[in-house]
């Protein structure tokens, strides 16, 4: 069965990310979000952990794309909690 990601976006931001089965459900869920916000459903990979904008796409972030960035002394789009 496949997954799909129901990405809420306002003003250039993801505002929330909703799982489920359903591809056809991402509008409904508008409902809940602030006025204005859209809504664009994605196939969910298994592999992917989160999504992010670059560069005004939406791009798939795996968990190997985090500890890279981690890793990375010049890279700053992820900090680690203290």
């Amino acid at each position: 069965m496949k997954t799909y990601a129901h990405i809420i976006l306002k003003e250039g931001k993801i505002l929330a990310i909703h799982l489920n089965n359903e591809q056809a459900s991402g509008s409904q869920l508008l409902q809940a979000h602030p006025a204005g916000s859209t809504n664009t459903t994605v196939e969910h990979l298994e592999t992917t952990h989160t999504y992010e904008i670059k560069s005004g796409s939406i791009s798939v972030v795996t968990m190997q794309n985090i500890y890279d960035r981690m890793n990375d002394p010049d890279d700053d789009t992820v900090t680690i909690p203290s």
